[in-house]
């Protein structure tokens, strides 16, 4: 896998969301490989690689598998969560759009239906469905600093309110 079958690889990945996560284990993979035999091949030979050009030549291939997992690493990654994004209008809880809704995962899987969750700044209420047996709940932080949560329930419901900030 060069430089070329990267570049080539990125738009596959792009149409995907970049949500797989395949071709960067692959070629950390093949990274790893490469590196435990050019140890084991290094310890065992002490004139390993032999030669200049030899030298420069695994110096190379080394520095391209480690640009092609930095690479497919970034082309890979996952758009960081940003603070909430607005799924409709929110003037508060009550208001035309209503409070936000958030379920867990009902075969118990550790995750909800919803990667992100937003509201305009001002009076937001959360409902919280966890149909599953596995305990669940939700906490709403700012900053790293816990502003409100809801209790842990399994197979019930809870709610949160909060007053978020402009």
């Amino acid at each position: 896998m060069g430089l070329a079958d990267l570049h080539q690889l990125a738009p596959a990945l792009a149409a995907e969301g970049g949500k797989s996560k395949t071709a960067f284990y692959v070629a950390g993979a093949v990274l790893a490989v490469w590196a435990v035999a050019v140890s084991v091949v290094g310890i065992t030979r002490p004139d390993f690689p032999g030669n200049p050009m030899r030298t420069r030549a695994v110096m190379a291939m080394s520095a391209v598998l480690v640009l092609i997992a930095a690479g497919t690493a970034v082309l890979t990654a996952s758009k960081p969560v940003k603070e909430a994004k607005a799924e409709g209008k929110l003037g508060g809880a009550g208001a035309a759009g209503g409070p936000l809704a958030l379920a867990a995962d009902p075969g118990g899987a550790l995750k909800f239906d919803k990667t992100s969750l937003s509201a305009k700044a001002g009076s937001v209420k959360l409902d919280f469905d966890n149909p599953s047996q596995a305990a669940h709940n939700v906490a709403l932080e700012l900053n790293g600093k816990k502003v409100a949560g809801t209790q842990t329930v399994t197979q019930s419901k809870a709610s949160l309110t909060a007053k978020l900030k402009a």
